[in-house]
């Protein structure tokens, strides 16, 4: 992240109505993103440049951690963030990487103490649509008793409206039903 850009030279330049820089400005801008990502050894597309203060760029630095961060952390992440900074697209990551995590945790558990032949049907059915495990963030015998009570629920319309309405009650933006 490159903060501060609208104090970037020259800063009479900044488009206070639009909240962009100038175009020498940018020039300028895109001049210090260079020098930053070389000294770090970073792609320049990592570099974001933001002004916090004008509210420049918020949204595409919000983006961009939320497709960086593991998928346990993706919701959270996004959750925290103020509604006028939050995309489509983070939202969409952040939903993505809770079912991922989900159906890693929900395949741990039920895999855990079923024989091969119900393993192998599980794989099949909602557990594989879902993704990967959330047992790293839901650890412990309480994740495990989730997980156990969940899996019963073997029709995946079932599981996905259950877990959307739990997600709905968390996460006041979730916007999936």
């Amino acid at each position: 992240m490159l903060n501060q850009v609208d104090k970037v030279e020259p800063m009479d330049e900044w488009n206070s109505n639009n909240c962009i820089p100038g175009c020498e400005q940018q020039k300028n801008i895109d001049a210090k993103i260079k020098d930053v990502a070389k000294k770090f050894g970073l792609d320049t597309k990592n570099v974001i440049p933001v002004s916090c203060g004008k509210k420049y760029n918020m949204v595409t630095l919000v983006e961009t951690i939320t497709y960086a961060i593991p998928k346990e952390k993706k919701l959270t992440f996004v959750n925290s963030v103020l509604n006028e900074n939050r995309s489509e697209k983070a939202k969409e990551e952040a939903k993505s990487g809770f079912f991922k995590e989900f159906g890693e945790f929900t395949n741990t558990v039920l895999n855990e103490n079923r024989s091969e032949k119900a393993k192998e049907k599980a794989k099949s059915g909602i557990f594989e649509r879902l993704g990967e495990d959330i047992g790293k963030s839901l650890a412990g015998n309480s994740g495990k008793d989730i997980g156990k009570t969940l899996g019963n629920f073997v029709d995946n319309n079932i599981v996905i409206k259950l877990l959307n309405e739990f997600a709905k009650l968390v996460f006041p933006w979730w916007p999936f039903s």
